[in-house]
């Protein structure tokens, strides 16, 4: 496999679980608060959440195989439950803006 389908193939792996751990903290409605939405979070997003994260697990196998995706992928979640704890911790109005749309209920765009 060439290096460029290697490092596509973790990106978009990285991806995948960077955008399902915000939607499994997006999904806990004292996120939802946090990041100064009122509505309660749609009850679609938790599961879309995990099933990206599982969805993850494609991209690392075909670019590792089975044995060494044992060790990325648990680290590609650590690594995004990093970003998205500091994000939710720090700045939480960049979730407002990245992911209110959506995961509102009726698909509208008010906040």
């Amino acid at each position: 496999m060439s290096p460029a389908i290697s490092l596509a193939l973790l990106a978009f792996a990285s991806l995948l679980s960077i955008i399902g751990v915000a939607a499994v903290a997006l999904s806990q409605e004292r996120n939802w608060r946090n990041i100064g939405v009122s509505k309660a979070p749609a009850t679609w997003v938790r599961p879309l959440g995990w099933g990206l994260i599982f969805f993850a697990l494609v991209p690392c196998i075909i670019r590792d195989g089975f044995s060494f995706t044992a060790l990325v992928w648990p680290m590609l979640l650590a690594a995004a439950a990093l970003v998205i704890g500091m994000v939710l911790a720090y700045k939480p109005a960049v979730m407002r803006i990245l992911f209110s749309s959506l995961f509102s209920r009726h698909g509208s765009t008010e906040i």
